[in-house]
């Protein structure tokens, strides 16, 4: 039985009777107390892009369809909170349900109790990540959006945008935070909602046809280096320390022991969060030698640094990246320096197609070692190769104790 049952509210409905019209309203007709006629109305999202762009009407059939379903689903929303909200007719509006509450204000006490929950590393992640998705939320006007009014095709909509921008991984990484928001709302909060994330389902990471194999990766070596210097490098490192640009832009110069030819990676640095101690590749070793002998870099400078960076969408290239830099250089620079190399006219585009990305390089490493190197009689079996990842593959783990190091034998690793 509905709440507001004793009162006179009609049911909601579409008061906009052209499926073309700019301006969709959902109304609701009642009397308040003084018996005088009123009208709640409320446009939601039904005015915005898509459906309308820039004051123009999409008259797209699909587009016009995907209107109306819309304006059904907020409909059918209103109907509900009908039965079960109370609408006071002389405010002309429900009475505000936890639900009505801002979501942004739901994910500060998340974040507030997460902090007590992670280590600092993890929690500066999350925050990171909640920052990408409230400048998200901002840019397409919805800063304000309640809980409740936050559904499926809203988060659906973000994790599109952040799949096109960055992604599988980064997909799954925020689904994985949002179903983690959800289950502190329904546990800690003790809120009875449904949990919309349960309708997705996680991507694939490590796509092959997003990361494809290089055909020739010495000469896609070759090409980046003469492009850019560091560019070709951290393919390089990426491709023989099978280690992420997010950890290798993270080492500082007290991580290295050069004299044994080994990084030691804190495990605030690498995803897995477990430290490990690495070889440093003989196609590695001598250019990071031949730099520290030259510069002598202080102990907190970054593998892959800057000294200020120079600031331009045009000549990314020509950004002071370094190695061993006082500041830290972003991923973002890398990841703008290998697609600007791409879209030029004179890169080679059946080595580099829209498939082929840095991260590639890593999957060209796995099996540059599974197979024995250039031609080299001597390979890496998966169990000595996951020791270099320092991957958290559960089965993996089951073999391998917590605390073993991640160091091949130094005849076998120099044969590589």
């Amino acid at each position: 039985m509905s709440v507001n049952i004793d009162k006179s509210i009609g049911k909601p409905f579409l008061k906009s009777a052209n499926p073309l019209s700019k301006k969709w309203i959902i109304c609701i007709k009642y009397k308040n107390s003084q018996n005088e006629h009123k009208e709640y109305k409320r446009t939601f999202d039904l005015n915005k892009a898509p459906f309308v762009i820039k004051g123009v009407v999409n008259t797209k059939a699909n587009i016009v369809k995907q209107r109306q379903k819309r304006a059904s689903q907020f409909i059918n929303e209103l109907i509900n909170d009908l039965n079960s909200i109370e609408f006071d007719v002389n405010a002309g509006d429900f009475v505000q349900s936890i639900l009505d509450k801002p979501l942004k204000e739901f994910i500060n006490d998340w974040l507030l109790w997460k902090k007590n929950k992670v280590k600092a590393s993890s929690f500066k992640r999350y925050s990171e990540k909640i920052s990408v998705f409230n400048d998200w939320l901002y840019t397409n006007q919805l800063h304000n959006i309640s809980l409740k009014r936050f559904d499926y095709l809203t988060l659906n909509r973000f994790l599109n945008f952040i799949q096109t921008k960055s992604s599988n991984i980064s997909y799954n990484f925020y689904l994985t935070v949002f179903k983690n928001i959800y289950k502190y709302l329904t546990k800690i909060e003790d809120i009875q909602i449904s949990n919309i994330t349960t309708r997705f389902e996680k991507l694939k990471e490590n796509d092959t046809e997003k990361h494809a194999l290089y055909s020739d990766y010495q000469q896609a070596f070759n090409d980046l280096t003469e492009f850019n210097y560091l560019l070709g490098y951290m393919a390089k490192c990426i491709f023989y320390t099978l280690h992420r640009i997010e950890t290798l832009t993270s080492l500082q110069y007290k991580d290295f022991d050069l004299s044994r030819g080994i990084i030691n990676i804190p495990s605030a640095k690498i995803k897995t969060a477990k430290k490990l101690t690495i070889r440093i590749s003989k196609h590695l070793l001598p250019q990071i030698i031949e730099y520290v002998n030259e510069h002598r870099p202080q102990p907190n400078d970054y593998f892959f640094g800057n000294h200020g960076m120079i600031k331009s969408k045009i000549n990314l290239n020509k950004t002071d990246v370094r190695m061993f830099g006082k500041h830290k250089t972003s991923v973002k620079i890398f990841s703008q320096m290998f697609a600007y190399f791409k879209n030029k006219k004179t890169t080679n585009k059946e080595l580099f197609t829209a498939k082929h990305s840095l991260y590639g390089m890593k999957a060209n490493g796995y099996s540059y070692y599974k197979n024995g190197g250039d031609g080299q009689q001597f390979i890496l079996s998966d169990e000595q190769i996951i020791k270099i990842t320092g991957h958290s593959n559960t089965d993996i783990l089951k073999k391998y104790s917590r605390e073993y190091e991640a160091i091949i034998s130094e005849e076998l690793w120099n044969s590589l």
